[in-house]
């Protein structure tokens, strides 16, 4: 079962000299998650490159990988793994929003 967090807790992930919390954290089923930052920037990190790796494989567990949620300056699951927020931010892509597909006329 998805859950939607809505949060507004400083956590801080670097754009060059600027620094933006997140606000919202969306877990979807292909272990990605959707980060939405106080500026309104919307962006997708996947989680997938990690599951090999120490006790990231605990979240293979889908349902467990949903529980993710807002932690003092990051993300934390209730197993205590978590990810730096500069990590989510670098390394995650914008997401493009109201994508429509092209007409078949269109030029």
């Amino acid at each position: 079962m998805s859950a939607f967090f809505p949060f507004c807790q400083h956590i801080f992930a670097k754009n060059q000299c600027c620094f933006y919390g997140f606000c919202q954290i969306y877990p979807f089923n292909d272990y990605k998650l959707e980060l939405t930052f106080e500026n309104n920037e919307k962006k997708i990190f996947d989680v997938k490159p990690y599951l090999d790796t120490g006790l990231f494989k605990t979240l293979k567990d889908e349902k467990l990988f949903k529980m993710v949620k807002v932690s003092f300056d990051t993300i934390e699951w209730p197993n205590k793994v978590d990810l730096d927020p500069e990590v989510l931010y670098e390394k995650s892509i914008i997401k493009i929003k109201n994508l429509k597909k092209a007409s078949p006329n269109a030029v």
